[in-house]
């Protein structure tokens, strides 16, 4: 009887360690300014007006910490204005790739540094200004929505693309589509995505891919902060989404974080 009390305060105990709180707290970026010793993982946020506290893995290592990671199963629970009240650095994002060597490598995204005075744009089912996601109507939300240049900047600029890892991918547009962005959805619905593009090429896209860093200490995210991801920059940029069509990177899925 002893022993079997034992065992179950050592469980109690580990599941107490693994989801740290952070009363008052609305975003990852908040507590690393909090606690500049704040440690990567699982912690429990409270979003400015959500009526439940929210879980987000909390990278506090790379790219000086603070990047908030948003389970995929929590997202039904949260507004876009929620969302909002945690997004407050506009200049950065950062994309863990899901890979099937079971690595995790990030890529730090940022605009185009000849645009670096422009804002990047987070949305929960919310692209305002910028163009729908082609998997939006066949998938279904919540998705969230990372969004460079808008739909009237990118038609406006003939140069485009982003920074990936401090390093520019730029293309020059022959066009006015107005796409610049990537989208992560849940497919709760488990439906199947477009084909569209299926089997073209665009190698802009695989050098952006292509520049992911293995992370030093090898931490791992968990499942639940991973999503079907689509990435579209138009004209003559890329589209391009985490299905078959990438086998040759290896990839399973991608999470971004932001801060």
């Amino acid at each position: 009887m002893e022993m079997k009390l034992i065992s179950v305060c050592v469980v109690v105990i580990l599941q107490l360690l693994s989801c740290r709180r952070a009363e008052g707290l609305s975003s990852c970026k908040a507590i690393k300014e909090s606690n500049p010793d704040a440690v990567s993982g699982v912690y429990t946020i409270s979003a400015a007006n959500a009526p439940n506290q929210t879980q987000a893995y909390c990278e506090m290592g790379i790219d000086k910490g603070g990047y908030t990671f948003l389970n995929s199963g929590q997202l039904q629970f949260l507004t876009n204005d929620d969302l909002q009240s945690m997004f407050t650095d506009k200049s950065s994002f950062l994309m863990r790739l899901k890979k099937c060597d079971n690595h995790q490598p990030y890529i730090v995204l940022k605009q185009l540094a000849q645009y670096s005075g422009i804002p990047l744009m987070l949305g929960l089912n919310h692209y305002t200004d910028y163009n729908k996601p082609i998997n939006a109507d066949l998938l279904g939300g919540p998705y969230l929505y990372f969004g460079f240049l808008n739909a009237a900047q990118s038609k406006s600029y003939n140069v485009q693309g982003l920074s990936a890892n401090g390093k520019d991918y730029a293309y020059t547009t022959c066009g006015h589509n107005g796409d610049n962005h990537f989208a992560l959805f849940t497919n709760n619905k488990e439906s199947p995505p477009t084909d569209i593009h299926l089997g073209v090429p665009f190698p802009l896209v695989d050098q952006v891919l292509g520049s992911a860093i293995n992370n030093p200490s090898k931490r791992a995210m968990g499942e639940d902060y991973f999503y079907f991801m689509e990435t579209h920059f138009a004209d003559c940029g890329w589209y391009t989404q985490t299905d078959s069509r990438l086998d040759s990177h290896c990839i399973i899925s991608a999470a971004i974080g932001f801060r």
